[in-house]
């Protein structure tokens, strides 16, 4: 059973390594952090013999690093409203 539910990715295995963690992103539009490994894993060949560990690795902190650059300039940008209104 356990194998089905990793196979079929209602159970996500752990990608995260201790230099970053994912949370799910509360932008309209963009998938959360289920959402968005699955749609990695499936495009690294999951499940699979050709299943890509290196590639969904990578592909998880190019998107971590996108979210992060992503909070840092909205975070910018409500610092800079809240001093131009004072």
């Amino acid at each position: 059973m356990a194998e089905e539910q990793l196979t079929l990715l209602n159970w996500l295995p752990e990608l995260e390594t201790s230099c970053f963690s994912l949370e799910e992103l509360e932008v309209y539009g963009e998938p959360n952090e289920e959402q968005q490994q699955r749609m990695i894993m499936r495009e690294a060949s999951w499940p699979g013999e050709d299943y890509d560990y290196r590639r969904a690795i990578e592909a998880t902190q190019d998107w971590a690093d996108a979210r992060w650059r992503m909070e840092e300039a909205q975070a910018k940008m409500e610092r800079l409203e809240v001093k131009e209104s004072e």
